[in-house]
């Protein structure tokens, strides 16, 4: 404002220059204390903004840490529990191996006396085809005895009855002899 004046001017046009000046500087001073207003009531509201957020993050740092608290603890347990687990699992696996382990060695045994059966079975056919072969043997020779000997047979039958008969005399004539004595 002071620049467009000029150097001719006089007193009376310097006092209303005056005013003029004095009314915008008043202007410039109520728009700078409206906008302090406005700055400081912005200023307290994100002060108060401020506070809750850090109330909310303090909050959220001690809700995050009775959170943290409870996944150590639930870790602590869960990992309790997988020892507990694993245990449990480990007595199960060494009792299915005991228990496959005697499975394993009945399934030895029977198969053990499975073999010495067949091999006594073996043995067993191999004398009953030996005696077979010598009794069909034996048949055979007896066959053959009986037919050389059929005659023989006959013969001493007859003979053998013929001593009977002899001896049946003998003992009838001996009989008669000591009854008539």
């Amino acid at each position: 404002m002071f620049t467009s004046i000029k150097d001719d001017a006089g007193p009376s046009d310097a006092l209303g220059l005056f005013h003029e000046v004095q009314q915008a500087l008043n202007q410039a001073a109520t728009v700078h204390r409206e906008a302090c207003s406005r700055s400081r009531a912005e200023l307290r509201q994100y002060e108060a903004d401020l506070r809750r957020v850090t109330e909310e993050r303090n909050a959220l740092r001690i809700l995050f840490g009775q959170r943290e608290e409870e996944i150590k603890d639930l870790r602590a347990e869960l990992a309790k529990q997988k020892l507990e687990v694993i245990g449990k699992l480990c007595e199960e696996v060494d009792m299915i191996r005991a228990e496959t382990l005697g499975w394993k060695y009945g399934m030895d045994r029977l198969a053990a006396e499975k073999e010495t059966a067949r091999a006594q079975l073996s043995s067993v056919e191999n004398q009953l085809q030996s005696m077979k072969e010598k009794s069909s043997v034996q048949a055979r020779k007896i066959e053959e005895l009986e037919a050389r000997l059929a005659p023989e047979l006959a013969k001493a039958k007859s003979n053998a009855e013929k001593a009977k008969t002899n001896a049946d005399a003998f003992v009838a004539v001996y009989w008669a002899n000591a009854k008539a004595a």
